[in-house]
């Protein structure tokens, strides 16, 4: 009987290791978002990153304008390798939907990036918002966002 539990269980762990990334959902009347970790951030042309700084339990909040016509949102956040320190993303459209938070390890590696790629055709038009999290920082972090549409 034991390991009859023992199979049931290890489908089961198989099954959830076998979902995608992850799609947002939204109500009805909206399309989801396909949402997958960014592979490889040097393959396309990017906009300068946003750069600053963040202490222990402070946001910082950008926004980004998503012109019409592109169907992938490029969004890659970082910070100093090697410190201890665990910054969190958190991603909102035009109507303020949220699409997630995103942590250190979303790309199965733990290297203080979180590179994310949202798909959908089209991108929703409008300005976008992008809340860094300062989850557990000791003293002051630096960081840098860069976000591309295509």
């Amino acid at each position: 009987m034991k390991w009859k539990m023992y199979v049931i269980c290890a489908v089961i762990l198989l099954a959830l290791c076998a979902l995608p990334a992850g799609a947002a959902e939204f109500p009805e009347s909206e399309e989801k978002y396909i949402v997958v970790a960014l592979d490889d951030y040097n393959s396309t042309p990017k906009a300068a990153p946003i750069t600053g700084t963040i202490q222990q339990g402070e946001t910082c909040v950008y926004t980004y304008q998503v012109p019409a016509g592109k169907s992938k949102l490029e969004v890659h956040l970082e910070w100093t390798a090697g410190t201890a320190n665990d910054l969190s993303l958190k991603i909102y459209t035009p109507a303020d939907q949220a699409i997630g938070s995103y942590y250190d390890g979303f790309d199965g590696q733990d290297d203080n990036k979180i590179p994310v790629i949202l798909k959908r055709d089209p991108i929703q038009t409008g300005s976008w918002t992008f809340e860094i999290v300062a989850d557990n920082v000791n003293g002051s972090e630096s960081f840098s966002l860069t976000i591309n549409v295509v």
